[in-house]
Protein backbone atom coordinates (compact mmCIF):
# COMPACT_ATOMS: atom_id res chain seq x y z
CA UNK A 1 0.00 0.00 0.00
CA UNK A 2 1.25 3.83 -0.77
CA UNK A 3 1.84 5.87 1.97
CA UNK A 4 -1.05 8.28 2.22
CA UNK A 5 1.30 11.08 0.86
CA UNK A 6 1.72 8.91 -1.96
CA UNK A 7 -2.21 8.10 -2.65
CA UNK A 8 -4.03 10.21 -5.25
CA UNK A 9 -7.27 10.89 -2.84
CA UNK A 10 -9.36 13.92 -3.28
CA UNK A 11 -12.24 13.49 -6.13
CA UNK A 12 -10.81 17.43 -7.70
CA UNK A 13 -7.30 16.42 -8.15
CA UNK A 14 -8.56 13.01 -10.01
CA UNK A 15 -11.18 14.84 -11.98
CA UNK A 16 -8.03 17.74 -12.96
CA UNK A 17 -6.34 14.75 -13.67
CA UNK A 18 -8.30 13.00 -16.27
CA UNK A 19 -9.05 16.88 -17.80
CA UNK A 20 -5.46 18.02 -18.60
CA UNK A 21 -3.77 15.05 -18.29
CA UNK A 22 -1.86 13.00 -21.26
CA UNK A 23 -2.34 8.99 -21.83
CA UNK A 24 -1.57 6.17 -22.88
CA UNK A 25 -3.77 2.91 -23.36
CA UNK A 26 -3.09 -0.65 -23.09
CA UNK A 27 -4.63 -3.96 -23.81
CA UNK A 28 -6.21 -3.84 -19.86
CA UNK A 29 -5.34 0.01 -18.77
CA UNK A 30 -4.99 4.12 -19.43
CA UNK A 31 -2.57 5.45 -17.75
CA UNK A 32 -3.25 9.16 -17.25
CA UNK A 33 -0.52 11.42 -15.71
CA UNK A 34 -0.16 15.20 -14.75
CA UNK A 35 3.01 17.24 -13.15
CA UNK A 36 1.79 18.71 -10.44
CA UNK A 37 3.73 20.80 -8.11
CA UNK A 38 4.25 18.43 -5.09
CA UNK A 39 7.85 17.09 -4.41
CA UNK A 40 6.33 13.63 -4.05
CA UNK A 41 4.44 11.25 -6.84
CA UNK A 42 0.87 10.58 -5.87
CA UNK A 43 -1.29 7.85 -7.47
CA UNK A 44 -4.51 6.12 -7.82
CA UNK A 45 -6.12 3.60 -9.58
CA UNK A 46 -9.75 3.63 -10.61
CA UNK A 47 -12.16 0.63 -11.55
CA UNK A 48 -16.12 0.90 -13.25
CA UNK A 49 -18.18 -1.60 -12.27
CA UNK A 50 -18.92 -2.28 -15.86
CA UNK A 51 -15.28 -4.68 -15.70
CA UNK A 52 -16.53 -6.53 -12.33
CA UNK A 53 -19.96 -6.21 -10.63
CA UNK A 54 -18.02 -8.18 -7.49
CA UNK A 55 -16.30 -5.51 -4.98
CA UNK A 56 -13.86 -8.35 -4.40
CA UNK A 57 -12.53 -8.48 -7.83
CA UNK A 58 -12.15 -4.85 -8.15
CA UNK A 59 -10.42 -3.75 -5.29
CA UNK A 60 -7.93 -7.12 -5.85
CA UNK A 61 -7.10 -5.85 -9.45
CA UNK A 62 -6.62 -2.37 -7.54
CA UNK A 63 -4.66 -3.54 -5.02
CA UNK A 64 -2.44 -5.36 -8.26
CA UNK A 65 -1.59 -1.77 -10.11
CA UNK A 66 -0.98 0.16 -6.90
CA UNK A 67 1.42 -2.50 -5.83
CA UNK A 68 3.38 -2.66 -9.04
CA UNK A 69 3.67 0.94 -8.31
CA UNK A 70 4.90 1.27 -4.89
CA UNK A 71 7.47 -1.39 -5.65
CA UNK A 72 8.92 0.84 -8.53
CA UNK A 73 8.44 4.03 -6.87
CA UNK A 74 12.27 4.55 -6.54
CA UNK A 75 12.36 4.38 -10.12
CA UNK A 76 9.67 7.04 -11.27
CA UNK A 77 10.11 10.70 -11.32
CA UNK A 78 9.03 12.68 -8.38
CA UNK A 79 6.18 15.53 -9.49
CA UNK A 80 3.76 13.60 -10.96
CA UNK A 81 0.12 12.22 -10.35
CA UNK A 82 -0.43 9.00 -11.94
CA UNK A 83 -4.11 7.71 -12.50
CA UNK A 84 -3.94 4.51 -13.76
CA UNK A 85 -7.88 3.78 -15.30
CA UNK A 86 -8.86 -0.21 -15.11
CA UNK A 87 -10.37 -1.30 -17.96
CA UNK A 88 -10.77 -4.84 -17.85
CA UNK A 89 -10.21 -7.46 -15.28
CA UNK A 90 -6.20 -8.21 -14.63
CA UNK A 91 -7.52 -11.73 -13.68
CA UNK A 92 -5.39 -13.44 -16.18
CA UNK A 93 -2.59 -11.07 -16.40
CA UNK A 94 0.87 -12.35 -14.41
CA UNK A 95 2.19 -10.03 -11.95
CA UNK A 96 5.66 -9.84 -14.20
CA UNK A 97 3.44 -8.89 -17.28
CA UNK A 98 1.01 -6.45 -15.63
CA UNK A 99 4.67 -4.64 -14.50
CA UNK A 100 6.02 -4.69 -18.25
CA UNK A 101 2.56 -2.95 -18.95
CA UNK A 102 2.95 -0.65 -16.37
CA UNK A 103 6.38 0.08 -16.69
CA UNK A 104 6.32 0.45 -20.37
CA UNK A 105 3.44 3.03 -20.33
CA UNK A 106 4.81 5.25 -17.35
CA UNK A 107 8.21 5.50 -19.90
CA UNK A 108 6.47 6.40 -22.66
CA UNK A 109 4.95 9.14 -20.77
CA UNK A 110 8.66 10.14 -19.63
CA UNK A 111 7.98 9.59 -15.71
CA UNK A 112 10.22 6.64 -15.17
Amino acid sequence: MLARSQRLRNNRDILRVLKRGRFVRTPHLKIIILASRLPQLRAAAVISKKVDKRAVVRNRNRRRVIEVIRINLPHLKAGFDILVYIQSDLTSVTPGDLEVEIMHSLSKLGVS
